[in-house]
């Protein structure tokens, strides 16, 4: 069964990342921060949400963990020392973008827009 996680910013994705179980699979998944109306400021990431929704949907029984992080406004996204950008353990380029964490497998911007890219990378776990 998935376990969804929401975390907001650097600091809260790293701490619940350090309490799971190190043998958990984990998908990451990074995107603009929503806004008080729920407008997501990053385009990419708006086109690319409803397809990651349906894609997880599909795979509800898969046993693996999934995390969305909201990387922050975007200001604080396109700062070159953001730390998601800086921190080995991420190396972002661009949102959104949706990992395997601790491993080479990564979507970047839009190939996360592609559902066959997406399921790839999902039903790959």
């Amino acid at each position: 069964m998935v376990v969804h996680h929401n975390v907001t910013g650097f600091d809260e994705c790293v701490k619940l990342l350090n309490s799971l179980e190190q043998k958990a699979k984990v998908v990451l998944y990074f995107s603009g921060t929503v806004n008080e109306k729920g407008e997501n400021w990053c385009p990419d990431c708006q086109v690319a949400q409803p397809i990651v929704d349906d894609v997880l949907k599909e795979n509800e029984k898969k046993d693996f963990i999934f995390i969305h992080v909201a990387v922050g406004t975007r200001d604080e996204w396109k700062n070159p020392a953001c730390k998601f950008r800086t921190d080995q353990r991420f190396k972002l380029t661009s949102v959104p973008t949706m990992m395997i964490y601790k491993s080479v497998e990564r979507l970047n911007d839009v190939e996360c827009q592609d559902r066959e890219n997406v399921k790839m990378l999902i039903e790959g776990l």
